[in-house]
């Protein structure tokens, strides 16, 4: 991708993000049964297993801090968001301080 938008013009990009901030969005609902243990450790955390609470990063509503490099977890995909953490924890996908791959060592797919 990043070879493609090199060749843009500046306005080309101006027009590829109007185009992409015009699209209509949808928000996917996660099954009801794991919801009550992922909104706990959501708000609070798990201080037995070391897991801070991913508000603290990620906002209590989810909508991120993108001046501190935190992305935005509302209206993801509830497979893609295990999909991440799974890989964090794995050690397939890495941040640049290793703050979510030591933070996933001890969470379980459940």
């Amino acid at each position: 991708m990043q070879a493609i938008v090199q060749q843009l013009s500046p306005v080309e990009c101006v027009q590829l993000a109007a185009y992409y901030a015009a699209l209509p969005t949808s928000i996917e609902r996660a099954q009801a049964d794991p919801v009550p243990l992922g909104e706990r450790l959501y708000r609070g955390g798990d201080l037995r297993k070391g897991i801070p609470a991913c508000l603290a990063c990620h906002g209590p509503a989810g909508l991120g801090n993108p001046s501190a490099g935190f992305p935005r977890l509302s209206g993801q995909y509830a497979a893609y968001v295990a999909a991440q953490l799974k890989a964090f924890r794995s050690g397939e996908h890495k941040d640049g301080w290793q703050m979510m791959t030591l933070l996933t060592q001890t969470m379980t797919d459940e």
